[in-house]
């Protein structure tokens, strides 16, 4: 017990925190990720992502909910650099209730086959996780976004 104190006077005196928002997120959308120094990735469901060191210190990262993401509770951990879990938490993927079409495609279409190699290429090509940053600042809410269909955020 007292050893558990310890290491909680530390953590707090040390400013270590996580800082995971929204806890609940729509289909197709991003959570925003923030841990302490050490935190080097996060995953939730079959999703990695690296953390980026920030200018006080914390670690920062974007986590995708693709728009197919079957709706529900989803845990969302943070590991150090040993791949060890750090921090975890529960993140609700909410239905974005994106408009769907059904649409038929001819014979010819759909017989097509991708070339020999080329989905495992894909398949290993998605599951790189960059050590280079792409994207600044904080994640944009976009408003009024309109197709002849209607809206679809906002």
């Amino acid at each position: 017990m007292i050893c558990f104190l310890l290491l909680t006077a530390i953590l707090i005196a040390h400013g270590q925190g996580y800082d995971i928002t929204p806890k609940q997120v729509l289909q197709g959308g991003v959570v925003h990720v923030r841990g302490s120094p050490g935190a080097v990735t996060a995953r939730m469901g079959g999703q990695t992502i690296r953390l980026f060191s920030q200018a006080d210190g914390s670690a920062l990262g974007l986590m995708p909910v693709a728009a197919t993401e079957t709706p529900g509770t989803y845990r969302l951990e943070i590991f150090d650099e040993t791949g060890s879990t750090i921090h975890a938490e529960d993140i609700t993927v909410r239905d974005a209730h994106f408009p769907q079409q059904n649409i038929v495609i001819s014979k010819q279409l759909s017989e097509l086959k991708p070339s020999p190699g080329e989905t495992e290429t894909v398949a290993e090509f998605r599951k790189t996780v960059s050590d280079v940053r792409y994207w600044t600042g904080p994640p944009v809410r976009v408003y009024g976004v309109h197709t002849r269909r209607g809206a679809l955020a906002g």
